[in-house]
């Protein structure tokens, strides 16, 4: 990828120590099962309960349990989401100009029940509002250090299509139909 003939540089030796990805990695996929655990280990507890005639203490139970152990693992979620956008921002330079995100697991999660609230009580047409929370969200919280210099800066060489073969593709009106 490049900004006209200036491309992005991946550069892994800025990578920040204080965000360990593979720790939230870890984390966040062992926390996934916590739920999964956790309804296990109730269901089994109470498998007495289950075989009665009037199961509504083994679905109380259920519940409860799922309301406890969702929480941790949304959160541990949100927390490896936000130390990838650090890190991804934090690794990308173009010419000399230096990028990072200040996204934190708080962000995240307001992210995550905001799109949900607002993609719900839209019967989904708020999805595309939802993306566009994402991309507002990731701007405001990406830094910049360092300037571009623009007069290295140039629209790209490579001479397009004559005829309009690259709208045709990018519209993809030779695709499936």
């Amino acid at each position: 990828a490049s900004f006209g003939d200036t491309p992005f540089v991946w550069d892994e030796s800025r990578r920040s120590s204080s965000d360990p990805v593979w720790t939230s990695f870890a984390l966040s996929w062992f926390g996934s099962l916590i739920p999964l655990v956790a309804l296990g280990i109730s269901s089994a507890a109470g498998a007495d309960m289950a075989a009665s005639t009037d199961p509504t203490g083994f679905i109380v139970l259920i519940y409860l349990v799922l309301f406890l152990s969702l929480p941790p693992a949304l959160l541990l979620g949100a927390w490896h989401e936000a130390v990838m956008q650090r890190r991804i921002a934090g690794c990308l330079s173009v010419g000399d100009l230096k990028l990072s995100s200040s996204m934190g697991a708080k962000d995240q999660l307001s992210l995550i029940f905001g799109n949900i609230a607002l993609v719900i009580l839209t019967l989904g047409f708020g999805g595309m509002a939802a993306q566009m929370r994402v991309w507002r969200k990731s701007a405001l919280r990406l830094r910049t250090e360092g300037a571009l210099d623009y007069s290295k800066i140039a629209q790209a060489s490579s001479k397009g299509p004559a005829s309009g073969e690259g709208m045709a593709d990018a519209l993809d009106l030779g695709g499936a139909f």
